[in-house]
C-alpha cells in the first residue's frame, strides 16, 4: 500500500479523546490499513464527518 504524504502544516490545537482499548485498536488498524498515521486518520475522518453534519443542517 502506498503511504500518503500529508502537507507540512502546524497543528496547534488538540483534543483529548478517551477510547475503550478495543476501539483504539480498531482505529489503529484502520489507520494502518489506510497507510497513514493514526492522528491523520482521525483528523481526516473527523473533519469529513463535521463537514457532512454541517451540510445536512444547512
Amino acid at each position: 500500500m502506498i503511504k500518503k504524504k500529508t502537507p507540512q502544516r502546524k497543528h496547534t490545537a488538540s483534543i483529548l479523546l478517551r477510547l475503550l482499548p478495543e476501539h483504539a485498536e480498531l482505529v489503529q488498524e484502520a489507520a494502518d490499513h489506510s497507510g497513514i498515521s493514526r492522528s491523520d486518520w482521525i483528523r481526516e475522518r473527523l473533519l469529513r464527518c463535521a463537514r457532512e453534519e454541517l451540510k445536512s443542517t444547512s
